[in-house]
């Protein structure tokens, strides 16, 4: 379950980075607890904790606004390790990758993976091994065969991890390794629980075996083209 301190850190990252910037409103709170997967009140709980630290204003009548990110932006530079915040919990480097994922939308990982994993299945047509079209097709007959949610999810991002690894490029690889985590996040499982009809299912089950087509027969431009397909169907049913 997702804690109000999960939901803050989140936040408090947007704000680092910019994706909030000063004098924005954060989203409503119904939204955040739609995104997060947690109810109203700990999603209150967090804001109140931005409040706190002066990062955001309260004003009547409507949603906080964004106040003062210079604060945010120093914690978010690397500390020695055992650094301590005021609250006596160790400081946490926000400059890691996986730091960045968890503070990451839905949306945001679905326009990355648009930007990434076209090129990247275009790159495993052309490298491709033997080995990896075997672990490659036998993910594909499994998430075909799946008859629940959490085993397509499963074997689905089996499928997309096998295909990193046939592009033979290990800082692709690491890459997957790291966007992949958002799988578990609750955001992530409630809004494919909510978009995976299974019209959805049959169209996912086609694409990823057009794609699984691409790769085998070396065609690595329609490979390209084909997930590109995929990810935009992804994002259309989960981003309405």
């Amino acid at each position: 379950m997702v804690s109000h301190t999960d939901i803050a850190k989140a936040l408090r990252l947007r704000i680092a980075n910019g994706t909030l910037p000063v004098g924005s409103r954060i989203p409503t709170e119904r939204s955040l607890a739609e995104e997060f997967g947690a109810s109203r009140n700990t999603v209150r709980k967090a804001i109140k904790s931005l409040q706190h630290d002066s990062l955001i204003a309260m004003r009547a009548n409507s949603r906080p606004v964004v106040s003062r990110p210079n604060k945010l932006r120093r914690e978010a530079t690397p500390s020695p390790i055992g650094s301590i915040n005021n609250d006596g919990s160790e400081l946490t480097d926000m400059h890691t990758g996986d730091a960045y994922i968890s503070a990451s939308s839905p949306l945001e990982v679905l326009e990355a993976r648009l930007v990434i994993e076209p090129e990247a299945v275009a790159l495993a047509a052309l490298r491709a091994r033997n080995d990896n079209i075997d672990e490659i097709q036998n993910a594909l007959a499994e998430s075909i065969a799946a008859t629940n949610l959490e085993d397509f999810e499963y074997w689905d991002g089996q499928l997309h991890q096998a295909i990193f690894y046939a592009t033979r490029n290990t800082a692709l690889i690491g890459y997957y390794h790291t966007i992949n985590k958002i799988r578990s996040q609750v955001s992530w499982i409630e809004l494919k629980k909510q978009s995976l009809t299974p019209e959805r299912r049959r169209l996912y089950d086609r694409q990823h075996t057009a794609i699984v087509d691409t790769i085998v027969n070396r065609h690595s431009e329609k490979a390209r083209s084909s997930m590109r397909a995929h990810l935009e169907s992804v994002r259309k049913a989960m981003m309405p």
